[in-house]
């Protein structure tokens, strides 16, 4: 009996600190996600000049692909913890497929533009992330549902904290004034979750 309340009491200290560690990576990776929609086209094209707007839309598209990963690769410790090598080694092998197979569509199919496979490659990832928080998820015993209950008040304040900035950058391509609308944004936003954090 005490070795069975010693390995559920194991269980539960897994599972609480993968849900807090998929809580914290949230609140990180999207801003970095919404902050790129915005404003990296704008970015890319004035440190390397118009010509490299392309660029810009190349890495908002895989931002949202990044953002997951950001989400999700914390925990990725837990097929280690739990013996799950398998689904290790099946997910890497995925991952690397969903990259390089959009790069050899590009080089030898006529029509599959480089903006297709770099949205290929980005969906690939949300796919394959999305999968993988699934499943590392049940290993830890948390439900989805837990997840989405413990980050509605991340979206809320994101969507508060940024929407002023959406507002700008579709009325305006000033790169002062959206990155200024930006800046005060991810501030509200990193005072309020500050704030979140030292409260929890």
């Amino acid at each position: 009996a005490g070795e069975l309340a010693e390995k559920e009491g194991r269980r539960l200290e897994e599972r609480v600190s993968v849900l807090g560690t998929l809580y914290l990576s949230t609140m990180v990776s999207l801003p970095f996600l919404v902050i790129m929609l915005i404003c990296s086209d704008l970015l890319i094209s004035f440190a390397f000049g118009n010509s490299w707007k392309i660029a810009g839309q190349y890495a908002s598209i895989l931002s949202v692909g990044v953002a997951m990963s950001m989400i999700v690769s914390p925990i990725s410790s837990i097929l280690i913890i739990n013996k799950s090598l398998g689904t290790a080694f099946y997910f890497s092998l995925a991952e690397f497929c969903f990259r390089s197979i959009p790069f050899f569509l590009a080089v030898f199919v006529d029509g599959f533009s480089p903006l297709i496979a770099v949205a290929c490659i980005s969906f690939g990832n949300v796919v394959l992330y999305t999968v993988g928080f699934v499943r590392m998820a049940r290993l830890a015993d948390v439900m989805v549902s837990d997840y989405m209950i413990k980050i509605k008040h991340i979206v809320f304040w994101l969507l508060i904290c940024f929407c002023p900035a959406l507002v700008a950058r579709l009325a305006s391509d000033s790169l002062l004034e959206v990155i200024v609308i930006v800046f005060l944004g991810l501030l509200l936003y990193s005072l309020l979750m500050l704030k979140t954090v030292r409260v929890k």
